[in-house]
């Protein structure tokens, strides 16, 4: 709730403020993209030059919102960003205590940067976002053990790999993990 409250209080501010929304540099590399997605058709007509999913998440929210849907991406992105205030907690009680996991909730919901980075059309946000949620995934897959949670461990870094590559790292670690634990069975 503090993180959502503080987020509220940002967009009040970004979103009255033209400045503030005008996209430059890489944001405005992304709408433009989304736009040609949105334009030409999903399938694009070159290779990729940088991960594609924020630019088909932003060609989505183009194509049902129109010319409104920087608002609606960055209301998206700042709902999101309160949701890692609570992934943060989880996992840090996963990993250490309850009461190490409501610090670092804390410290999530008011740390300045997360806030200042959802405010803008980068995929920084939804990256950050992504990475507790799948520590808790991987936690779960290796806890329970199933074919099925290891199916959404495998999607989910799919996912994460192709809002930004360096999630790839993860795969030998998984691997790895796969084998030394399930090695009997």
């Amino acid at each position: 709730i503090l993180a959502l409250f503080i987020r509220i209080i940002y967009a009040f501010f970004v979103l009255r403020d033209p400045l503030l929304m005008t996209p430059l540099h890489d944001a405005k590399y992304y709408l433009l993209w989304a736009q040609d997605i949105v334009r030409m058709g999903w399938l694009g007509e070159k290779v990729f030059f940088t991960e594609p999913f924020y630019a088909y998440f932003l060609a989505f929210f183009l194509k049902f919102f129109g010319n409104t849907s920087t608002v609606y991406v960055l209301m998206f992105q700042w709902f999101s960003g309160a949701s890692l205030a609570v992934g943060m907690y989880l996992v840090t009680k996963k990993v250490f205590t309850r009461q190490a996991g409501i610090f670092a909730g804390i410290l999530t919901a008011l740390y300045a940067p997360f806030v200042f980075y959802e405010g803008l059309l980068l995929k920084t946000s939804i990256e950050v976002v992504l990475l507790p949620w799948f520590l808790l995934l991987f936690f779960l897959a290796f806890q329970r053990k199933t074919r099925t949670h290891f199916l959404y461990l495998g999607l989910f870094l799919g996912i994460l790999s192709l809002v930004k590559g360096n999630n790839l790292i993860f795969i030998p670690g998984i691997i790895g993990l796969l084998w030394f634990l399930l090695r009997d069975s």
